[in-house]
């Protein structure tokens, strides 16, 4: 038993040992199979769907983390919450570029290893925005490192006293990432799309967190259509893409959430 859980540890150890050897690059040569060719293009040379990282930054510089959501995934770039989000800035005052280290299917652990590789090679953004999946993605993650192409959560495989240790140690990870970030006087702020956990943070009294009030979304959803649909799209598309994830209407809303958090925090 504890061979075999060493040789796991091991394997771990050099997949995220990645980052150093590859630039971080986060696919494992896997770029073209993951992404859709009309895509490309909107990628960095490590594969991040951002502008290029760079050291030199000649305006704000701010950084989006998260999974497919703040990527984008399953749209073009313009129509994800964090572009959209980073457009909207852009035209208060002038930010150096669009830098995006979020990745489908990770959760909390592995974009915070990222973000620390990051800051290391590219230097500390002025301010970072998280949109959080579901806490028992640290289960996933780490069977991500592990060899797993794709992102499965099989209940039947996990118990309840494993899904509670996730979340124990994802609320852990979130804790030290407000305690660094305010160490480093990088501004942060953070929500979930994860409807079933958005109380939940509410109740442990995160300083940077706010609720995009996801238990409510049809409801919102509702009064915000006609603003934010795109009138060549069907009432489907708008609200979610063909792969399942949120869709445009949702990201805008996203989108104008985050902006108004933002504005109170400056003006306070």
């Amino acid at each position: 038993m504890q061979k075999s859980y060493i040789k796991k540890i091991e394997a771990a150890t050099k997949d995220i040992n990645f980052w150093t050897q590859k630039t971080l690059s986060n696919t494992n040569g896997d770029f073209k199979k993951l992404y859709p060719e009309n895509e490309w293009h909107e990628y960095n040379e490590n594969f991040f769907r951002s502008d290029k990282f760079t050291k030199y930054h000649n305006g704000k510089h701010i950084l989006f983390m998260g999974c497919s959501e703040t990527q984008g995934q399953g749209d073009s770039l313009e129509n994800a919450w964090a572009y959209i989000l980073y457009k909207k800035i852009n035209q208060d005052e002038k930010l150096s570029g669009y830098f995006n280290i979020a990745v489908p299917g990770q959760g909390i652990a592995s974009q915070i290893l990222i973000l620390l590789e990051y800051i290391d090679n590219f230097g500390k953004p002025d301010e970072v925005f998280l949109l959080m999946p579901e806490t028992s993605r640290v289960i996933c993650s780490f069977e991500n490192h592990l060899g797993m192409l794709t992102m499965i959560l099989d209940e039947k495989k996990y118990s309840d006293s494993d899904f509670m240790n996730a979340h124990i140690y994802a609320i852990i990870l979130l804790r030290f990432l407000e305690s660094f970030c305010i160490n480093l006087n990088i501004k942060f702020l953070w929500s979930t799309w994860w409807e079933y956990e958005e109380n939940i943070f509410i109740d442990y009294k995160f300083d940077n967190y706010f609720s995009l009030n996801m238990k409510n979304i049809d409801h919102i959803i509702l009064k915000k259509y006609e603003q934010y649909s795109d009138p060549t799209r069907s009432v489907t598309e708008n609200l979610t893409k063909a792969d399942g994830h949120k869709g445009l209407v949702i990201h805008k809303y996203w989108a104008d959430m985050f902006y108004e958090r933002r504005q109170n925090e400056k003006n306070n």
